[in-house]
């Protein structure tokens, strides 16, 4: 940190006034590059977890469109991600480590979910070759029924699961009943999207870099971490075809200076946005509806064009944003004491 310049305290959500708390948490959301990127990962190319430590840092992003199709007679089917981060596990479907696996709809029905063989991500080696550590900044999995209005039966159920992931066997009703899922019945045909938040259980921490040559995914140190993002449907006829994107966002340390890759910018060094976007996210649902304009936009760095994570005008980035919130409420606040 600089000397000099001025650090709040631990920042939590604002509670003003009924309606001036509102206002602003509503008004800082939007200027929060990281908050914005967690909401939408699609558009949150480039952008990075502000630090106490500020170090040299690049970024990349991983998109990938896919679709899953039911069928069997329970009209049964689903993809998810099992493990974010890079790594090197085999075997893999690709060959290129495992992060995502497609739902075995020949073996699987509603008292047996079973999923194939994972696979990994295309930014798996590219990672492995010029990052000597990596974390996610955002990640997501939005999914769209592609079925008529005639043929819209059924439900969608998205989740996660921190740090874990379920195995082959268990029925459909967990995913279902599940802590954070949500449930959309297919004939409102809405697009859905569950997304990555931060949490720190035990001794892994969302701020934590890790190894993107893990050879095991796992809990200990040196494993790649798990964590579960699903999207599963049922009763819809055979045959339903459903398009899904995973997005990731990563944050590396980078390992040789081979090429230019490391961001123009500093890391951003912001405690106030961090305090504040936990605090916002604890309040905030992770599976929620999403429109169809958001599915289409093509990915992209949309929120750091907006909201450069170069401090603002002042370089004291949210901190002063938050200082511009309050003053008008402190300011009156003075005004009733004279």
């Amino acid at each position: 940190m600089i000397p000099g310049i001025p650090r709040s305290g631990g920042a939590r959500a604002r509670h003003v006034s009924a309606g001036g708390s509102q206002k602003i948490n509503s008004n800082l959301k939007r200027k929060s590059p990281w908050y914005q990127s967690i909401l939408n990962p699609a558009q949150g190319a480039g952008i990075k977890i502000p630090d106490d430590v500020a170090i040299q840092t690049g970024t990349i992003q991983c998109v990938l469109e896919e679709n899953f199709v039911t069928a069997g007679a329970d009209g049964i089917g689903g993809i998810r991600i099992f493990c974010l981060h890079p790594n090197e596990v085999v075997p893999s479907a690709n060959g290129d480590g495992v992060n995502w696996q497609a739902m075995d709809t020949a073996l699987s029905s509603l008292v047996s979910v079973t999923w194939q063989e994972g696979s990994g991500f295309a930014t798996n080696p590219v990672l492995a070759e010029f990052a000597r550590d990596v974390r996610v900044v955002s990640a997501a999995i939005y999914c769209e029924s592609e079925a008529s209005l005639a043929t819209s039966s059924g439900e969608m159920i998205l989740g996660y699961t921190p740090y874990d992931y379920a195995l082959n066997g268990v029925p459909y009703s967990d995913y279902r009943n599940q802590y954070g899922s949500s449930i959309m019945p297919l004939n409102a045909c809405k697009p859905m999207k569950v997304v990555w938040t931060p949490v720190s259980v035990d001794e892994q921490t969302y701020t934590s870099f890790y190894s993107p040559r893990a050879i095991n995914v796992g809990p200990t140190e040196g494993e790649a971490p798990k964590w579960e993002m699903f999207v599963v449907v049922a009763g819809t006829p055979a045959g339903t075809a459903f398009r899904v994107r995973m997005v990731v966002n990563y944050e590396f340390i980078p390992y040789l200076n081979a090429i230019d890759i490391v961001s123009a910018n500093p890391s951003p060094c912001d405690a106030t946005e961090v305090d504040l976007t936990e605090s916002w996210i604890a309040e905030t649902q992770v599976t929620v509806p999403t429109s169809t304009k958001e599915m289409s936009s093509n990915p992209g760095a949309g929120i750091q064009a907006s909201l450069p994570q170069d401090g603002g005008e002042t370089g004291y980035g949210m901190f002063v944003d938050l200082l511009k919130e309050l003053a008008p409420y402190a300011l009156e606040g003075v005004a009733m004491l004279l």
